[in-house]
């Protein structure tokens, strides 16, 4: 079949003015909603959320003010029974000397390495320089890592001495830890 689409009735066009019309009804409608619920909770936003209501009330004509009442003047009884009062305090505990209560031993802490294979390498060389080190594990922010202490040093003057040394001839930073032993 050929058809001829000279002959053929054109469909008619839309008016451009009917479309521009329904786009501004729609643009208002949506734009009145939205503008009543801004004046509508106006006082929220701008107290800070608090809803401020004001009651309008007509004054009656024949009101008076509250009268006080006789002999109910406030009692304050804190200013004369406060230097009544007696406060025990207990004695204090007689503190012992911290050599005698419980010993203490110093650590350098050389290194906090997170691999295991680094620290241990780092004990090895300094067991041969000649100190007494080893390797502790730590758990911290649910990943483990390892220090690399040398000592347990009984004294604090050989600790500090120790601490220099590996500064000075090292260059090795450590940090000098006290330790509580049972």
């Amino acid at each position: 079949m050929v058809t001829d689409y000279a002959q053929r009735k054109q469909r008619p066009r839309r008016s451009h003015k009917k479309i521009i019309l329904t786009i501004i009804i729609l643009l208002v409608a949506g734009f009145l909603p939205i503008t009543m619920y801004y004046f509508r909770f106006q006082n929220v936003i701008h107290n800070k959320g608090k809803v401020l209501t004001t009651k309008i009330t007509k004054k009656a004509k024949n009101t008076k003010p509250p009268q006080k009442v006789e002999g109910t003047t406030p009692q304050f009884d804190f200013y004369t029974l406060l230097p009544k009062m007696k406060v025990l305090v207990p004695k204090a505990k007689t503190t012992v000397p911290l050599q005698q209560s419980e010993k203490v031993v110093y650590v350098l802490q050389v290194a906090a390495l997170k691999n295991r294979y680094d620290a241990k390498r780092l004990r090895d060389q300094l067991i041969s320089m000649g100190y007494r080190a080893y390797v502790q594990s730590y758990q911290a922010n649910r990943r483990i890592g390892y220090r690399v202490l040398a000592g347990p040093y009984i004294s604090l003057n050989t600790a500090e001495k120790d601490q220099r040394q590996l500064h000075n001839k090292e260059r090795l930073e450590s940090l000098l830890l006290r330790r509580k032993t049972y």
